[in-house]
């Protein structure tokens, strides 16, 4: 990989690395399309971002120096910190990344780990990490009290566990930007739907309605049905074990009848 590797890139390599792939190696091919739900979470990227700013602890003073969306990059890295704070009197710094979520996820802290690396990397010293979420607890009362809309999580324990394995990441994703992984069903990530754009190149025409829209389906039954060429949901065995709501669901399908347990129905509606 000759360019430097970003955030989003290392991010989208974690995600799914045939999609990191195709963008570091067919970047045309690779288009995301700009929804309004995109542009919709986007803006409120952008608003959230406004009222942490309001927040105290991001004004600056004689003893300390703050950025947003400050850029660190090496030949090899290039990440970009929602805000940093900078100890003027011994140079190092802290990291925050901002979220418009209720809680710390997993990929918070695979995000905050690259930024970590790319920032010592460029020769910083990274003392603290935090990840901004949301307070689902606060309650609006008159005007929005920036304090209280937010919990600045402290993370700097949990991405010092994490900087060996992200070490190793990054250079595996370099990797794989290099090497011409094999087009596979089977093995596609389980966890998502068909909707990525690697295995779109690959396989086009596939059905809209696929085993992989079966509720519940255990991966292993998944690709057992995929290894016999098995994608579109109407093309299940009659005889392939499953349970009894995915059976129906099968043969809703087969069908293309809708299914109404209207006696279900009613035992939940005389629950309420």
């Amino acid at each position: 990989m000759k360019d430097r590797l970003t955030k989003t890139e290392y991010l989208r390599y974690l995600s799914c690395p045939n999609e990191f792939w195709l963008k570091a190696n067919m970047p045309l091919l690779f288009t995301i399309e700009e929804t309004l739900e995109y542009q919709h979470l986007r803006q409120q990227g952008y608003e959230v971002e406004r009222y942490v700013k309001m927040l105290e602890r991001f004004q600056a003073n004689d003893q300390i120096a703050i950025d947003f969306q400050r850029v660190f990059q090496t030949n090899q890295l290039y990440a970009r910190s929602d805000a940093v704070i900078t100890d003027n009197a011994a140079g190092i710094i802290d990291i925050y990344e901002i979220k418009a979520a209720a809680s710390v996820k997993p990929e918070h802290l695979a995000d905050v780990a690259f930024q970590k690396v790319a920032a010592e990397s460029a020769g910083f010293t990274v003392r603290n990490c935090h990840v901004i979420t949301m307070n689902g607890e606060y309650v609006r009362s008159g005007e929005i009290d920036p304090e209280q809309l937010f919990i600045i999580n402290d993370v700097t324990a949990e991405i010092a566990g994490m900087l060996e394995d992200t070490e190793k990441q990054i250079s595996a994703a370099r990797i794989y930007a290099d090497s011409e992984p094999a087009p596979s069903l089977v093995d596609y990530c389980m966890d998502n739907k068909l909707d990525c754009h690697y295995i779109k190149l690959h396989f086009p025409g596939l059905p809209d309605y696929t085993v992989f829209d079966i509720a519940f389906l255990k991966n292993d039954k998944r690709r057992d049905l995929l290894s016999q060429g098995i994608v579109a949901i109407t093309d299940v065995p009659d005889d392939f074990k499953l349970s009894d709501k995915q059976r129906i669901q099968v043969n809703a399908a087969k069908s293309n009848e809708i299914v109404i347990d209207r006696r279900k129905i009613a035992e939940r509606m005389d629950a309420w």
